[in-house]
């Protein structure tokens, strides 16, 4: 099997033989590890004369005649077992290709296909066909979609990968496998770093289209290969990198943005999401850390708050309502502090400016009210209607206390908080928030939004009106 039908969510362990020199000389024997489970990537040899610390930039593997590995960012630990020392040469990522990657920093391509776990039960067309008069399965190629991408300069295709192309052999005979995935083109080039860069954000947003965490599965950019006869093949190689394998308390039987909903209007999705990715990737990556359900109670209200800070920083009003008395006041407080010197003036000032900034409480209003009715309808917690004003700024005003409260303490017994039991379906809610308007944001229709976020199972406890629905939490 070649190292390059691996994925980046297998677990495997090769030998090969191993120097820092791309030439292999003075190369050593040795078994490289690769565990998505365990997030490892390391190659272990029987002592060694490498010092433990050093760091190298790349460090190369041959492990079969047309395949060579690159680990790349590689430093050096030793282990023991028993009266055995081990070296352990261990990498962030590696790329597997036909020859050796010397500068990692100028490995440019324009092009690379890829896809993720789970995107099957999300994609296209299965590509194999019944024939129900020979009791038989034949491949035929489905419609396969391509968007433009301007926000990156370059297109994206959608691709399958039968496992076989056969026609006419029973069911069986044969394993109907398929692989879909992705390919972009670009029209400049860029690193095979810059490219992951680009896979991986695009996997956030896909995250929320599938309601739960996704990664990578593999990343594969055009290269070549000579036969026996000294003939250029077209072939491929891979990069590998580490990435935290997926974990879910909350399962979703499927995809709450349905592949029909998002389809057609792919590229317009992906090209407002890449624009503004720096404003809402704080967003984007607490969501796929709420999906896992792998935070404290009191952590996963701070993402949720924090969501809504900045959503609202980015994109609607950043400065509240300032009047005369206000503005009077400041001025006769800033005269006064002439006669105070130091960290206390600072202190103060600070303060005063800070007047001008809204509030949590004002920010989670102000979103709550530029939401339909059709889902604040749905909203579900005890206490709060979120059908009227005052419902949504008792809501606010809570949200505001409490985050005050487990941000910096309070010695007021009289402050009303939500309680930890609270905090939990509080939590969801102002994700349901954030998730309706970041989706807005990139050009999704209120209804598709509603429907979907009534299908995420993790919002099922804090949704009434629901969908038929099973609540598998």
């Amino acid at each position: 099997m070649k190292l390059t039908d691996r994925l980046l969510t297998d677990e495997f362990i090769i030998g090969g033989v191993w120097s820092d020199n791309a030439d292999f000389k003075d190369s050593l024997p040795g078994n490289l590890t690769y565990s998505y489970s365990n997030n490892q990537l390391y190659v272990e040899f029987i002592d060694t004369d490498f010092n433990v610390g050093e760091v190298w930039g790349t460090f190369y593997g041959l492990v079969n005649r047309t395949e060579i590995v690159t680990l790349t960012n590689v430093r050096v630990s030793h282990t023991k077992g028993g009266s055995v020392q081990y070296t352990k040469i261990v990498a962030d990522s590696m790329i597997i290709d036909s020859k050796p990657i010397t500068d990692v920093d100028s490995f440019f391509h324009r092009e690379i296909s890829f896809t993720y776990n789970n995107l099957k039960d999300w994609s296209w067309v299965n590509p194999w066909n019944s024939d129900d008069l020979n009791k038989s399965y034949y491949y035929e190629e489905p419609a396969l979609k391509k968007y433009k991408l301007e926000s990156i300069g370059g297109l994206l295709e959608e691709k399958v990968a039968p496992i076989e192309k056969l026609k006419g052999i029973c069911v069986q005979e044969i394993n109907l496998s398929y692989t879909p995935y992705y390919k972009i083109t670009l029209n400049q080039d860029k690193t095979i770093k810059e490219l992951h860069e680009l896979i991986y954000r695009i996997s956030l947003l896909f995250n929320l289209f599938l309601g739960k965490k996704i990664n990578i599965q593999f990343l594969d950019f055009p290269s070549e290969i000579e036969d026996i006869s000294g003939n250029k093949i077209r072939s491929s190689g891979r990069f590998y990198t580490l990435q935290q394998k997926e974990r879910s308390s909350s399962y979703q039987p499927y995809p709450p943005y349905s592949y029909d909903i998002i389809a057609d209007a792919l590229g317009k999705y992906l090209n407002i999401f890449l624009l503004n990715f720096e404003k809402i990737k704080v967003i984007i990556q607490n969501f796929s850390v709420t999906f896992t359900g792998g935070n404290y109670v009191e952590n996963s209200f701070l993402d949720a708050s924090l969501n809504l800070e900045v959503l609202h920083r980015e994109f609607f009003s950043g400065k509240k309502e300032v009047n005369d008395e206000l503005i009077e006041a400041k001025e006769l407080i800033k005269s006064a502090l002439k006669q105070i010197r130091g960290e206390l003036k600072e202190k103060i000032l600070s303060n005063l400016n800070n007047l001008d900034d809204t509030t949590l409480r004002k920010k989670t209003l102000e979103l709550l009210r530029d939401m339909p009715d059709d889902l604040l309808n749905k909203l579900n917690l005890e206490g709060y209607n979120f059908n009227n004003s005052k419902g949504k700024k008792d809501f606010a005003i809570m949200c505001s206390n409490t985050r005050n409260f487990i941000t910096h303490g309070s010695s007021n017994d009289q402050l009303k908080i939500f309680s930890s039991v609270d905090l939990i379906k509080v939590a969801k809610i102002l994700n349901i928030v954030s998730e309706y308007h970041v989706m807005k944001i990139i050009g999704l229709e209120d209804k598709d939004i509603i429907e979907a976020i009534s299908h995420k199972n993790y919002y099922q406890k804090v949704l009434t009106n629901l969908y038929e629905f099973q609540d598998l939490n």
